[in-house]
């Protein structure tokens, strides 16, 4: 029987690296690709809700709100030289409550 695929969500902090964040989002894709299978499946949040501008300029928008559910199984937690702008209170929330579901 096939497991479910794993939920990655890639939390983008403005001023964002964004070749960590289109290498890590690519080897998901690769590996999918590769075996031919849906091991993972991801989406895209942000502190805030809104669009997060990586520190070259470009945006990339949100698809789901932060504690939209379901919650994935792993954070990658993309950030630049400032991350602390994007820990907010919420994010901490968030980040608690999934690693409280995991137990």
């Amino acid at each position: 029987m096939a497991s479910a695929p794993t939920h990655v969500s890639f939390l983008l902090v403005s001023g964002f690296m964004m070749s960590a964040y289109v290498l890590a989002a690519d080897a998901l894709r690769l590996a999918n690709w590769r075996t031919g299978q849906r091991h993972f499946i991801w989406d895209v949040r942000t502190p805030d809700g809104k669009a997060a501008e990586a520190n070259n300029g470009m945006v990339v928008t949100s698809d789901v709100p932060l504690e939209a559910n379901p919650g994935p199984d792993a954070v990658f937690i993309c950030a630049g030289f400032s991350a602390e702008r994007g820990f907010t209170k919420a994010v901490f929330r968030w980040l608690r409550a999934i690693e409280q579901s995991r137990r």
